[in-house]
């Protein structure tokens, strides 16, 4: 079996998925990592090309490859989740050509049931559009929620909205105890301490920064 063609796909000028083809009909898809949009995408044009020609099975093979390749580049980043895209779809085509799932290829089943978060995904709202959107995420069945709350990337810059949103999911939610809050591990380390001391939220267990 050996790749013919990779196709990159940019979603919304962020999200940056792939695809990988074959010369047996066997097609694999991958995601890569969030970051780096349009950089990441091209990136994994450009690696798509170094793979085809090579057998999809060889996955080790291809991501030592490609890593030792940019190896100046660095070792996060675009060319990073430009790799894992292409490795994700190695292992796709590994899945559907032996007719088992993927977890089955990486050490086999470990659980039966996975928690899942819903995440908001939507920064600088104010409490109340916060809590409306984490009380229909509640709705939904999910038990934990992530907010965007924090100011980005780590800079002290804007206002950060963390305390008053928890304070007012709080008072809103009904049993706390019951809902998980996961805050953008964006937050400088001041103002992860400042959520956590002197702000009422020391000791909540439900609340992760």
């Amino acid at each position: 079996m050996k790749i013919t063609q990779v196709e990159v796909f940019l979603l919304h000028d962020r999200f940056v998925y792939l695809k990988v083809d074959t010369d047996e009909g066997i097609a694999g898809w991958g995601e890569a990592a969030f970051h780096g949009g349009r950089l990441t995408a091209q990136m994994a044009e450009a690696l798509g090309l170094q793979v085809v020609g090579h057998n999809p099975f060889h996955t080790d093979a291809l991501w030592q490859q490609l890593f030792r390749t940019g190896y100046r580049i660095g070792n996060t980043g675009a060319y990073m989740a430009a790799i894992s895209a292409l490795d994700i779809a190695c292992f796709d085509i590994k899945g559907k050509a032996l007719g088992t799932p993927i977890w089955n290829l990486l050490g086999g089943k470990f659980r039966d049931r996975v928690p899942v978060y819903s995440s908001l995904l939507q920064r600088h709202l104010s409490p109340q559009q916060d809590v409306e959107k984490v009380l229909a995420r509640m709705e939904q069945g999910y038990s934990w929620v992530k907010l965007h709350t924090a100011t980005a990337w780590s800079f002290d810059q804007g206002k950060d909205g963390t305390i008053e949103t928890v304070k007012a999911l709080r008072d809103q939610c009904g049993n706390y105890d019951q809902l998980k809050i996961l805050v953008r591990c964006e937050s400088s380390l001041y103002d992860a301490r400042r959520h956590e001391s002197g702000t009422g939220l020391r000791g909540t267990s439900s609340l992760t920064l």
